[in-house]
């Protein structure tokens, strides 16, 4: 995240969510049907990340991302951009790692994806 002030912005940030209509799951997300007209996001086992390699494997990831695309718009955090043609892809530098995420629309980083789903 960087810095205090970062995470502290980030922590103001939600009161501004809708909680009425904010739902989190922590479940495997290939069990979770679709929502018409939700805005998705997931965070799957992270590519080449060893102790969840054999949790959901690449081909997964892209089967629920397109799956619950064709009626939501979706965010999917991953170790590396997903490899789907018209969606957006950006890199978050992070620890250790990068982080990427990949978007079924038109996204720019890191103003609209700061905390929630920007038009």
């Amino acid at each position: 995240i960087g810095s205090l002030a970062a995470v502290a912005d980030r922590i103001d940030a939600l009161d501004g969510l809708p909680w009425d209509r904010v739902e989190v799951l922590r479940c495997d997300v290939r069990d979770f049907a679709p929502i018409a007209g939700s805005d998705v996001y997931f965070d799957p086992p992270y590519l080449n990340c060893t102790r969840y390699a054999c949790v959901l494997d690449r081909v997964a990831v892209i089967d629920v991302a397109t799956r619950h695309a064709e009626v939501a718009r979706v965010v999917v955090s991953e170790g590396e951009g997903l490899p789907l043609p018209g969606w957006t892809r950006s890199c978050l530098r992070r620890g250790r790692r990068d982080e990427w995420l990949t978007a079924s629309w038109p996204i720019s980083l890191p103003e609209q994806l700061s905390l929630g789903f920007a038009a």
